[in-house]
């Protein structure tokens, strides 16, 4: 109970009841693919509410554009969250929240996961108890969209299971 009090939006101050909260995303692309490279989240906690009101930097001014939903199993309705997930991953890796497929779970969630990890080893700012905190939502919301989606679950196990078996799938 006092983890879902203490679990709000830094700007409308509105806890995981009240809102949906997710967190702030900016994203760069390959050049040559325009596949999307890397994926920068905030530390902080923002409500969909704040987003929508054109909230786009962070506590410690860092810039945003994106926004992604993070899954409470607390308080989170199952088919609104899915629905919710599937428009804003779409709207980051096609750029239209209206052209979801599910390989974007694999296209977007990873590299979420992989650039956060990345900041938290090399950023004291991203060092800190939030840091940790925010990790554990990004993995929890990928395993929530993976529950959800059997087919892309079965994909990404047999992609670690070629890459445990066959040095030809281990190359960057």
């Amino acid at each position: 109970e006092k983890l879902v009090e203490d679990t709000y939006c830094f700007h409308t101050r509105m806890n995981v009841k009240e809102t949906t909260l997710g967190t702030g995303v900016a994203f760069s692309r390959q050049m040559r693919t325009t596949e999307v490279a890397r994926i920068y989240t905030t530390i902080d906690l923002v409500s969909q509410k704040a987003f929508k009101e054109g909230l786009r930097k962070s506590v410690n001014k860092k810039r945003f554009s994106h926004w992604l939903p993070l899954y409470f199993k607390e308080t989170c309705s199952t088919d609104k969250t899915v629905d919710l997930f599937r428009k804003h991953l779409s709207d980051i890796a096609a750029g239209s929240k209206d052209k979801f497929d599910e390989d974007m779970i694999l296209t977007v969630m990873p590299k979420l996961l992989l650039t956060h990890i990345s900041q938290l080893l090399n950023d004291k700012a991203y060092s800190s108890i939030q840091g940790i905190r925010m990790l554990n939502y990004f993995h929890r919301a990928f395993l929530f969209m993976l529950e959800h989606h059997p087919q892309v679950q079965f994909k990404l196990e047999k992609q670690i299971e070629l890459f445990i078996n066959d040095e030809d799938f281990r190359g960057k």
